[in-house]
């Protein structure tokens, strides 16, 4: 057989191509959550005097973790700090049940070197001098810092290793612990809240997170800019309602026409609330954003209820009208 007739054929050889490897798909939530929410949705809907015999309360405290940790410390009222436990656990599990896993911190390190060499070749091949608004200076100093970066830049917590959606569950419990009590929560009380929703998590990977040092000080720095935007939120309210008392309690010059001088003071009133519902919407922490939404929304529906049940107004000359 002529093999030169083979070699020298113009047809192209057909390279098999090799398959990629998918992108690595995020954990789901757990499947856990969803007997879950309905428990501490009902938690909350009651008053804070029957929350010791709910279901979620004896849940968070049936492995003890709690008990032990509070043995610790110097608190004085066992049972409203065992009910703000719960609490802080509930606020966490639903955080995760609104929280998109999409948007959830997740790189590799090859992708990191990857984004390196991209950014070294898209610097050779923009020119000095282009004219365009996008090729900005901040643009190629951004560019020239993404040239340098490394695997070991990344925060930790931000890999693809292990499970980013727990990762991030246990970072938000820290948070809500440091939030509401101010100290760091033991091993043992992390334990008890992640496995209501993660049962075979082991106290290994528990121990590296609650022994990370980076993850401490992360959690608190998050806490304590919650609590002093909560603190400013309650002051500015509690100045816009006292504002709104002293106008309400002003009398009206024309004392003749009361109807008119309340509708007068309720308006007042109304323009106070909207001032203060633009001032609110600025808030960053989003869950104090909702609380003082919901508390001016409640003071609008009752004034105007008072302006629906203010009585009709008297005759233009200022006196009542006689039959």
């Amino acid at each position: 057989m002529d093999w030169s007739a083979t070699i020298n054929c113009k047809t192209p050889i057909r390279k098999t191509k090799t398959p990629q490897t998918p992108a690595r798909r995020l954990p789901d939530k757990p499947d856990n959550l969803t007997g879950l929410l309905p428990l501490i949705q009902a938690f909350f809907e009651k008053d804070r005097n029957y929350r010791e015999t709910d279901p979620w309360h004896l849940l968070c405290h049936q492995g003890g973790g709690f008990k032990r940790w509070y043995a610790q410390q110097d608190f004085l009222h066992r049972r409203i700090v065992a009910v703000e436990f719960s609490v802080l656990a509930g606020r966490a599990y639903l955080a995760l049940a609104e929280q998109d896993t999409a948007q959830i911190p997740c790189f590799s390190p090859s992708h990191a070197t990857k984004v390196a060499a991209w950014a070294r070749k898209g610097h050779a091949l923009l020119p000095d001098n282009i004219p365009l608004p996008a090729a900005s200076p901040e643009f190629r100093r951004g560019l020239l810092a993404l040239q340098n970066c490394k695997p070991s830049d990344l925060p930790k917590g931000t890999t693809a290793h292990g499970d980013p959606v727990r990762r991030w569950f246990l970072s938000r419990l820290l948070e809500e612990f440091y939030y509401s009590f101010a100290l760091p929560p033991s091993l043992g009380v992390i334990r008890d809240i992640a496995r209501l929703a993660w049962a075979t998590i082991d106290d290994k990977t528990l121990r590296s997170f609650v022994e990370d040092q980076t993850m401490h000080l992360e959690a608190k720095h998050k806490a304590n800019t919650k609590r002093e935007q909560g603190n400013t939120s309650k002051t500015v309210a509690q100045v816009f309602i006292n504002r709104a008392t002293v106008q309400a309690r002003t009398p009206n010059a024309d004392n003749r026409d009361p109807a008119t001088a309340k509708a007068k003071a309720l308006q007042k009133d109304q323009d106070i609330l909207r001032q203060a519902q633009a001032l609110f919407s600025q808030l960053t922490d989003e869950s104090a954003r909702r609380r003082m939404q919901s508390l001016l929304q409640a003071m609008q529906d009752e004034i105007t209820d008072d302006m629906t049940d203010a009585p009709e107004p008297d005759d233009e000359d200022g006196y009542p009208e006689i039959d």
